[in-house]
């Protein structure tokens, strides 16, 4: 019997962690700082509360639509309304904002040079798959979404 859901490599919150834990654990090791001022600190700040504010959005509108958050369940309803009109995943826009932000405000030059490999993973053993999985899953539906709406902003 074949699974319904779309089998990412690992869920998208703990990739985000697991890369700001390796970017620290390098920190710890190798200190390496971006440059720290307080207009660096500041960005990080924000981009971390504007990270925060778009992921419990998005996540919002799947609870109110009534499916599935965790991408290693089934896909119930294809979200296309509140932050769904401008990113076919804002929760993966959120969460990669609160990831920069923290290397700013940590001065972290590791948690910014992970940025590369984690958002590769990302794409590909998360975001492709649930495109794969979407598109099997809802059809015509969601390819007409695709077409008017991007992956990322």
């Amino acid at each position: 019997m074949e699974k319904d859901n779309p089998g990412v490599i690992m869920l998208p919150p703990m990739l985000y962690l697991s890369f700001l834990l390796l970017g620290g654990l390098l920190e710890f090791i190798m200190p390496a700082y971006i440059h720290e001022n307080m207009g660096e600190t500041l960005l990080g700040i924000v981009l971390t509360l504007a990270g925060i504010v778009i992921t419990v959005f998005a996540g919002g509108q799947f609870e109110k639509e009534g499916t599935n958050i965790r991408p290693n369940l089934p896909a119930t309803k294809l979200v296309e309304d509140g932050l769904y009109r401008y990113s076919r995943n804002p929760m993966y826009v959120g969460l990669t904002f609160v990831y920069f932000g923290l290397a700013f405000a940590f001065d972290s030059l590791w948690i910014l040079l992970l940025a590369a490999p984690l958002i590769g993973i990302m794409h590909y053993g998360v975001i492709l798959r649930e495109e794969k999985y979407m598109e099997k899953k809802f059809g015509q539906p969601y390819l007409d979404f695709r077409k008017r709406v991007r992956r990322w902003l």
